[in-house]
């Protein structure tokens, strides 16, 4: 005879565990438990939401261990030291999951004291961020936000794609040492516009006229100044806030007399793949 009691008892405590499954998985993913690293983003991210139109791509943000983490891991001989793409992997490294190897903990925790913070858009509609890069930055929301704003515009603009399209129309003939020197110059031009691009989405939010300038002045004393060839992908700093402090004036009069445009999002954090996403309704 099937006894229906111990039935029913083992299916609600199957339905019991399934159910703390799902809590437990609602949890861990919940944006009230995220970094305060991802939760600045997310902020940053709505407050430019409001009055600026981000297009409708998903947009992602992931924060990782940074380059540094490849010395560090070269050091200590966990990968090849000849080998400059043996390491890369480390930089990948998510700084808030303990690992179970301790080496890998203390690489974390150097790269974060150490380096120089970065910031890098993807073509694929991903922006990853440097752990340390939140040290340099103080916290600073609207020094971030400029940060922020910057890597949205090359992918709201498209600029790995249109400057390709660029290239293989305007370097036809050319040997390879002229298509990279163009090449280079295409992006030194895309990162002037991110620049104006990103101050005039944070002066659109609500940030002060200035935080882009700060930012920049900022990252340039956290660093030595480079030395400058045809090959630099980045124009040197004192030139891209030259063009900043031109832009200004310009771009505030144009904002006061344009019709702020908004771009309604939803949000998702995933704390297994250490990643923060959001979705243009």
């Amino acid at each position: 005879m099937i006894n229906k009691k111990k039935i029913g008892i083992t299916f609600a405590a199957a339905f019991s565990a399934a159910s703390l499954l799902l809590i437990g998985s609602h949890l861990r993913n919940s944006q009230l438990f995220m970094p305060s690293e991802y939760k600045l983003i997310k902020n940053i991210v709505n407050k430019l939401a409001k009055n600026n139109d981000l297009g409708d791509r998903e947009i992602g943000f992931h924060i990782t261990a940074g380059d540094i983490a490849s010395y560090y891991a070269k050091e200590l001989g966990l990968c090849k030291k000849d080998d400059k793409k043996s390491c890369y992997y480390h930089s990948y490294l998510n700084p808030f999951k303990k690992h179970p190897n301790p080496e890998i903990n203390e690489i974390i925790n150097l790269s974060y004291l150490s380096g120089s913070g970065y910031a890098w858009a993807s073509a694929l509609g991903a922006v990853r961020i440097s752990h340390n890069f939140f040290r340099i930055i103080e916290e600073k929301e609207n020094q971030m936000a400029c940060i922020v704003a910057h890597e949205l515009a090359h992918i709201i603009n498209l600029d790995t794609f249109n400057n390709s399209v660029r290239l293989n129309e305007e370097a036809q003939g050319f040997k390879d040492e002229q298509r990279k020197e163009l090449s280079a110059q295409f992006s030194r031009q895309s990162e002037l516009d991110a620049d104006k691009y990103a101050q005039e989405m944070i002066i659109k939010a609500g940030y002060p006229k200035g935080s882009c300038i700060e930012a920049l002045d900022r990252l340039m004393k956290t660093r030595p100044l480079p030395k400058v060839t045809k090959l630099d992908e980045h124009p040197p700093t004192p030139i891209r806030l030259s063009a900043l402090k031109e832009a200004l004036p310009i771009q505030q009069d144009q904002i006061e007399k344009s019709v702020p445009e908004a771009t309604p999002i939803k949000r998702r954090y995933d704390r297994g793949l250490n990643y923060l996403k959001f979705i243009p309704n």
